[in-house]
């Protein structure tokens, strides 16, 4: 029985051209599948006759009939229904010529993304198969956004020692998203100044899906044997949308490795190929470097000065640091301000693929070339691989990549001075900083390294995990989004929990259940393997703690009056005008402590309906406005709480903490190394030089200032004016990303306080 079909937008392409991609790969495959692709499978796997096999993404069913020729019994599956049908009726002209041994082969709609269309397909095949000896996916798990039902899926089918095999375009060919880093260093002997440029490949184990699908219609109707020239294909972006693109040269330092046609880039012309001569197999490149090493046995680079000897100008060795000076920057390096902006529509310059008949091979140097061509986003760009800086600012989204994890306290443990209230009574504790979140969580940095906690595994949700394993795997946080946590857990739990919340996260693992949080349907559209960007849902990643253009607002709330009062009403007095009608206002009877109770119960637009149709409720206390706050815009907790700044680690400016770090070492090790010496050859002198050394020092990131300005500020309930708050807080809802991010945050903390809540009435969290 077949899954129903699935609705899922990536799959749609594939039943679009499945007619010209069963042509393109025809009966064996293309030259990629056949010289490159089979002979990896063919190592990898060792099908024995009676083996039953599923594989995924089947395509035409070039892996499958292989597979049933060695003997197999295939289970082949596809989320395109066009595609199993090109496929199934391939592999039945086999059968027909004599091939391919009937029944060999069974074919089954299935979209690995979707639990539902696998819980169908493992309900269908568990009457017939008990688990498959080996399941297969030929070049297709890069093109998978969720990978988790496929992983929960392959366990429960594959038998006890059966093997999984899967073929995937390298991450290497995914170049994109790479900062420029620029070292600037002085030479210690010449004191010359060198600049190193390099860039940083920053998804290499992280790749998007594969989105751009490339066919024989979309290139057009050439003749068979003529070479096909392609454009660069930005997406859904068009000229219209004010895009372009910019050519970035590729770079050898992060390519890793490139193919033997790219290296003649990097070789100057009047050296030999591959930097050796034919004629002179003893010849050595030669650095054009004004700081070559020098030759071993020279006393030229030694230091010679003797006091009242030393020539003008000269300037000891020693008196250098030896690293000389460094910094480095993310951007462009300055010969690429004044780039070309070149069209959507800029060929390639080379061809990429060239076709012979039905068949298509690749040119891979094209294909390289390809990923270093950048999209420049227009005023209306609908690229979905960022968000666009006209939308969001960088001040927004400060601190959007930091990372701090929840560990539990191992034996022994001993307080530090800058553990916080929430750790000390609790049997976990909270590590330093990261700046980004590895993929998959493993290999976390922090710093500072607090208790030892360094380069760790952190996760939310796992596949099986015991109790045991889950206490070294770290529960990750946004240090802003935690802050959040702690101001409602004082709210409402009366003290922030972090046991609790740790019990939740393990109990929801243990019990193979996601994690007590419905997520925002914005979060839901942008969830996958990589975050869509879509446009509209920015916010998404604006810090909701320190949150610009919001303290403005909070400080113009704050009156300065000295007759002010929140008794007082907001509104101007106005004369009130005679008006014969028979109608009496029974409200006009009730004392101001009965409108008040009245008041008190109602929503703002309850209150903005009786003040319309009501002289009594026409002018009201601005208190009544503080309760609106509360009620309607909780997530201000600067309205309520009695301690609204943030902790210390939400202030922390990971990245330059992690410099900090690291060049920490680097002091410490050159210390050491030179006490040894000291100590070895100047013992006398020794104590007196430690003496002297300079203390580390390290200056505060200028960032940090930036945030703590922005912190969110106790308001004073007796000299605010909370109606002119709350009208400037709607005023500036969608304007003041943070705070709409704050509010989404608020959401789902609260979720989390609901099943602490229910934790602790069935004493699981006592």
């Amino acid at each position: 029985m077949e899954t129903p079909f699935s609705d899922n937008p990536s799959i749609l392409p594939w039943e679009n051209h499945a007619a010209s991609w069963d042509e393109q790969m025809g009966d064996n495959g293309n030259d990629y599948f056949s010289a490159l692709e089979l002979p990896v499978l063919k190592r990898l796997i060792s099908p024995q006759p009676g083996n039953r096999v599923l594989d995924l993404a089947t395509g035409n069913g070039l892996v499958a009939r292989w597979l049933a020729q060695e003997g197999a019994f295939v289970f082949a599956t596809d989320g395109s229904r066009a595609m199993i049908e090109r496929a199934r009726a391939r592999t039945l002209t086999w059968c027909q010529q004599g091939r391919l041994s009937e029944n060999r082969v069974s074919f089954h709609v299935l979209d690995v993304t979707d639990k539902s269309s696998w819980e169908q397909f493992i309900s269908s095949t568990c009457q017939t198969v008990d688990g498959f000896d080996i399941v297969t996916m030929n070049m297709g798990l890069m093109d998978i956004h969720d990978l988790e039902p496929l992983a929960v899926s392959i366990k429960q089918l594959l038998r006890l020692g059966g093997c999984f095999v899967a073929t995937l375009l390298h991450p290497l060919f995914f170049t994109s998203g790479a900062d420029r880093q620029i070292v600037v260093r002085e030479d210690a002997v010449t004191g010359k100044r060198h600049i190193d440029q390099s860039l940083i490949l920053k998804r290499y184990l992280k790749v998007p899906p594969a989105r751009q699908l490339l066919f024989s219609e979309d290139l057009g109707s050439e003749s068979p044997g003529e070479e096909v020239d392609n454009e660069v294909q930005p997406g859904d972006c068009s000229e219209e949308t004010g895009c372009c693109m910019v050519y970035r040269k590729a770079d050898i330092s992060r390519l890793g490795w490139v193919p033997e046609s790219l290296l003649s880039d990097i070789f100057c012309e009047d050296d030999p190929d591959n930097g050796i001569s034919e004629t002179d197999p003893n010849y050595a490149y030669q650095s054009a470097s004004d700081c070559e090493p020098l030759e071993y046995g020279s006393d030229a680079g030694e230091d010679h000065f003797e006091a009242g000897n030393q020539n003008e100008g000269t300037i000891p060795q020693d008196s250098f640091d030896e690293s000389g000076w460094t910094f480095s920057v993310s951007g462009l390096s300055h010969q690429e301000y004044d780039t070309e902006f070149l069209s959507l529509s800029t060929p390639l310059g080379a061809r990429l693929m060239t076709r012979s008949g039905n068949m298509f091979s690749l040119n891979t140097d094209a294909a390289i070339k390809a990923q270093h061509f950048e999209h420049i986003a227009g005023p209306n760009c609908r690229s979905t691989a960022g968000y666009l800086g006209m939308r969001i600012s960088v001040e927004e989204t400060r601190n959007c990549h930091t990372v701090q994890c929840i560990l539990p306290k191992a034996a022994g443990w001993k307080p530090s001075p800058d553990d916080l209230d929430i750790e000390g009574k609790s049997g976990h504790y909270l590590t330093g900083v990261a700046d980004h979140m590895p993929s998959g969580g493993s290999g976390l940095e922090f710093a500072p390294v607090r208790h030892g906690a360094d380069y760790i595994q952190a996760k939310t949700d796992f596949f099986d995990e015991s109790q045991e394993e889950l206490k070294n795997i770290g529960l990750p946080f946004h240090p802003t989004c935690f802050e959040v946590f702690i101001q409602a857990s004082r709210r409402f739990l009366g003290r922030v929990d972090i046991d609790a919340l740790v019990k939740i996260r393990d109990k929801a693992c243990l019990e193979r259940k996601d994690f007590p949080v419905r997520h925002h349907e914005h979060v839901v559209h942008g969830l996958g393997q990589v975050w869509t960007h879509n446009i509209g849902h920015e916010y998404l990643v604006a810090n909701p703690i320190f949150v610009p253009g919001l303290r403005s607002i909070l400080e113009a709330s704050v009156s300065k009056d000295k007759n002010f009062s929140v008794q007082n009403s907001p509104f101007d007095v106005r004369r009130r005008r005679k008006v014969l009608t028979s109608i009496q206002d029974p409200f006009e009877a009730f004392p101001a402590d009965i409108i008040r109770t009245i008041v008190s119960h109602l929503s703002s637009s309850d209150i903005a309906g009786l003040r319309l149709s009501s002289r009594a409720f026409t002018h009201l206390p601005i208190s009544v406005w503080h309760r609106l706050i509360e009620k309607e815009v909780p997530w201000l907790y600067e309205a309520w709480s009695s301690d609204p700044a943030p902790y210390h680690w939400a202030t922390a400016i990971a990245h330059d903490l992690i410099n900090e770090k690291h060049e920490l070492e680097k002091f410490n090790h050159r210390v050491q190394e030179q006490s040894i010496i000291i100590k070895q050859d100047m013992p006398e002198i020794h104590d007196h030089w430690l003496k002297d050394q300079s203390k580390w020092e390290w200056p505060e990131h200028p960032e940090r200032q930036e945030l703590l300005d922005l912190s969110p500020m106790k308001l004073p309930y007796e000299m605010t004016n909370w109606y002119q708050l709350y009208c400037d807080i709607a005023a500036n809802q969608m304007r003041l990303k943070g705070l709409r991010n704050r509010a989404r945050i608020w959401d789902a903390v609260m979720q989390i306080i609901n099943a602490i809540k229910e934790c602790r009435s069935h004493e699981l969290c006592r």
